[in-house]
C-alpha cells in the first residue's frame, strides 16, 4: 500500500502534511472496513468495492486497482503451450 500512498508520478506532489493526512485517512478506512460486517456472500467483488467508493474512497480505489490486474498474459500462455508440446507423457525425460 505504500506505493499507492506515494505515487511515482511527478505530477502529483503532496506536502508533508497532506501525505500524513492521506495516510491517516487510509488507515481509518482500513480500520472501518475491518470493523464492518461483510455480507454473507459476495457475488462480485468488483461490484462490492464499486459500491463502497463513497464510504471508503481511497481503500476502494486501491482494491479496485488491484482487482483489475490481468490474471494471465499471452506470453505465459504461449510458454506453457510450447512446453506442453515438448514434454509429452511419452517423452518425460529430456536427456539424449
Amino acid at each position: 500500500m505504500r506505493s499507492f500512498l506515494h505515487p511515482p508520478s511527478e505530477e502529483t506532489t503532496y506536502t508533508q502534511q497532506q501525505q500524513v493526512d492521506l495516510e491517516q485517512d487510509l488507515n481509518q478506512q482500513v480500520v472501518a472496513y475491518l470493523d464492518s460486517t461483510l455480507p454473507p456472500h459476495i457475488e462480485d467483488p468488483l461490484d462490492y468495492w464499486a459500491a463502497k467508493l463513497d464510504l471508503w474512497p481511497q481503500l476502494a480505489e486501491f482494491v479496485l486497482e488491484k482487482l483489475f490486474c490481468p490474471s494471465c498474459s499471452v506470453a505465459s500462455e504461449w510458454l506453457f503451450s510450447a512446453a506442453g508440446a515438448i514434454i509429452t507423457p511419452r517423452r518425460t525425460r529430456l536427456s539424449t
